[in-house]
């Protein structure tokens, strides 16, 4: 098992030192996906991006050398919006410390008449009502009891 501590010269301030030490490409893009280069300064986008890059730097014999993209145009992508962020928390960890999903469409709900959990307790027995939420199913191991007759 890698220990990033263990291995760490200088301060990780990019993905390509975190390559360097020996992560793979696909766990700097899932740790990307989960906003995890945050403490870095690094947003989520720009940080996907740079991880795309990994594959134009230049190795074996031509490792050190500029690769072709620092040659290129420099491309400032928008930060996502706060929604955007809890969109992809919940897409990478189905969680997010941000908010709830429904918390941004609350006013379009309302507007549906929509009812929320809080006034619930307000309703009647038989009362319809209409509610909107993210749904959560959670899968298990079932175990199947079978009758085999003896």
């Amino acid at each position: 098992m890698l220990n990033l501590v263990a291995c760490r010269v200088v301060p990780y301030m990019a993905v390509e030192g975190l390559q360097d030490v020996g992560l793979s490409k696909s766990i700097l893009i899932q740790v990307a996906k989960a906003d995890g280069f945050q403490s870095l300064g690094l947003h989520r986008r720009e940080v996907l991006w740079q991880v795309v890059a990994l594959d134009d730097r230049p190795v074996g014999l031509f490792e050190g050398q500029p690769s072709e993209s620092s040659f290129e145009t420099g491309i400032v992508l928008p930060v996502m919006s706060e929604s955007e962020q809890v969109v992809h928390d919940y897409g990478a960890t189905t969680f997010s410390l941000r908010g709830h999903p429904v918390q941004y469409l609350r006013d379009n709900l309302t507007a549906l008449g929509c009812v929320t959990a809080g006034t619930l307790r307000t309703k009647n027995n038989g009362d319809f009502i209409r509610l909107a939420g993210v749904p959560f199913v959670r899968y298990g191991q079932r175990r199947l009891l079978y009758n085999t007759g003896g």
